[in-house]
């Protein structure tokens, strides 16, 4: 199990299955690269390392959303709020953060700054094409 996703496993659990799509030929593509690439998405996007559970003659992986992980959120939230002391865009934002996803940025972070009321909209539409966020600074504390 720790060898899921490394170069050291190249075995497939159900050898049958992957003849019968290898012979499709375009059902099945990149081999083996599957697990690597998802845990690679789930640390691009901040969200907790999946479980891979083999028993009973069953294989189960559990995905966890980043629900429960505040203290890393709140880091975030006090980064974010120093960081726009002036005005940044989401983009300027997700590059401090070295962050990939504008949507977990804005579900997880900066939407819940501004429902705290710890940051604003510097355009009051909140969907204008070059909104910027700016920290409300008597409410850092």
């Amino acid at each position: 199990m720790e060898q899921l996703g490394t170069d050291t496993m190249l075995e497939v659990r159900n050898s049958t299955i992957v003849q019968i799509l290898e012979n499709e030929k375009s059902i099945l593509e990149n081999r083996y690269s599957g697990i690597p690439i998802m845990k690679s998405e789930m640390l691009k996007n901040d969200l907790p390392e999946s479980k891979f559970i083999n028993q009973r003659g069953s294989f189960k992986v559990i995905f966890y959303n980043g629900e429960g992980k505040s203290d890393k959120v709140d880091k975030y939230e006090l980064e974010i709020l120093e960081y726009c002391k002036e005005a940044k865009s989401k983009k300027e934002i997700m590059a401090y953060l070295n962050m990939n996803s504008s949507s977990y940025v804005s579900r997880k972070i900066l939407i819940p700054l501004i429902q705290k009321g710890k940051l604003q909209y510097t355009n009051p539409n909140k969907n204008a094409k070059n909104q910027k966020y700016i920290s409300i600074l008597e409410k850092l504390d």
